[in-house]
């Protein structure tokens, strides 16, 4: 693979922009994976419950017995441990793939700001918004109990 400098993105707008866009879509699907397994982690609890409340049903309508109910049981709570557990797994590499879609928007927004065809005023805004990006990856990286919810 042929190393890139960043002057090569500089000199190119749609190679600048082509990074912002990949880095935005690859932030937004990360930053969805994120959102749902932060939900089906949430939700585990009601699932469970709904699941034994259909077994226990069956059971009190004599489609199964006593023991299929406990095998049952034991392995709804099997599932919801694992619906819980995997948030862990799931949101460190999809923060993961956040970063390196904010690293690409960063990118991008240096090559705005070091191209030569561009006026002062965008070159300028291109620099802010690329510390920007850059500031919020650190922050988030360091510390990881800093979120950002919007509602």
């Amino acid at each position: 693979m042929k190393k890139q400098k960043i002057s090569s993105i500089g000199s190119d707008k749609s190679k600048a922009a082509r990074y912002i866009i990949i880095g935005l879509i690859v932030a937004v699907i990360f930053g969805v994976l994120i959102g749902i397994s932060k939900s089906l982690a949430a939700n585990a609890g009601t699932w469970e419950s709904a699941q034994i409340a259909v077994y226990q049903h069956l059971r009190d309508i004599g489609a199964i017995g006593e023991q299929d109910l406990v095998l049952k049981t034991a392995d709804i709570h099997y599932w919801a441990d694992v619906m819980v557990a995997q948030e862990i797994f799931v949101t460190n590499i999809a923060r993961i793939g956040v970063s390196i879609g904010l690293v690409l928007i960063t990118i991008g927004f240096i090559g705005f700001a070091i191209n030569d065809s561009l006026d002062e005023r965008t070159r300028r805004a291109s620099l802010v918004l690329a510390a920007v990006v850059m500031f919020v990856l650190i922050v988030t990286t360091f510390f990881t109990n800093i979120s950002i919810d919007i509602t």
